[in-house]
């Protein structure tokens, strides 16, 4: 009975929100996440990712601005990813109208299990913003496929320093 209780906690995936402290382990998701990724397009021993997100740079900046909510995805106990997102024009008590998915790291361990799709799942459910708004790398395929299988449609490009991100967006309908 014991055992059966603890896989259904293993399984469980649930929202933690992160804290300062939690630098190490984002910068490792990160890192992961991001040249798991680059490798998977431009070959072995690639890496690539925003400025400072293998360093712990980028980390300390996003946890440290209070502008943005970052989380930690758990499934039971263990750390699975993140994620990091900017609520904006903020209507009433329980409305918000802009919410920008600024990172969503998940270990590559837990890719394609459905995770990812969950996580946002539950931040969609909390935040209820009418539109979302999520931005990728151009070369990141599978990145593109997850974001329009769950509703996301590209709105447009745009350019950095000889790289390249897609805009997504995903539009919500209003409860009439």
């Amino acid at each position: 009975m014991s055992n059966q209780h603890v896989n259904e906690d293993a399984t469980k995936l649930c929202l933690k929100l992160g804290k300062r402290t939690d630098v190490i382990i984002i910068t490792d998701l990160m890192t992961k996440s991001f040249n798991e990724d680059t490798v998977r397009y431009f070959g072995e021993g690639q890496e690539d990712g925003p400025p400072g997100y293998n360093d712990g740079s980028l980390a300390k900046k996003v946890l440290a601005d209070p502008s943005k909510t970052t989380f930690l995805v758990l499934l039971g106990q263990q750390t699975i990813g993140f994620v990091t997102l900017s609520i904006s024009n903020q209507t009433s008590r329980t409305h918000n109208d802009k919410a920008t998915i600024d990172y969503l790291c998940i270990h590559p361990a837990f890719i394609n299990r459905g995770f990812g799709s969950q996580t946002l799942k539950k931040l969609e459910d909390n935040y209820q913003c009418d539109h979302w708004f999520v931005e990728t790398p151009a070369y990141s395929l599978r990145n593109h496929h997850f974001y329009e299988k769950i509703g996301y449609q590209k709105y447009g490009e745009k350019d950095y320093d000889g790289a390249r991100s897609f805009l997504y967006q995903k539009i919500k309908s209003k409860a009439k």
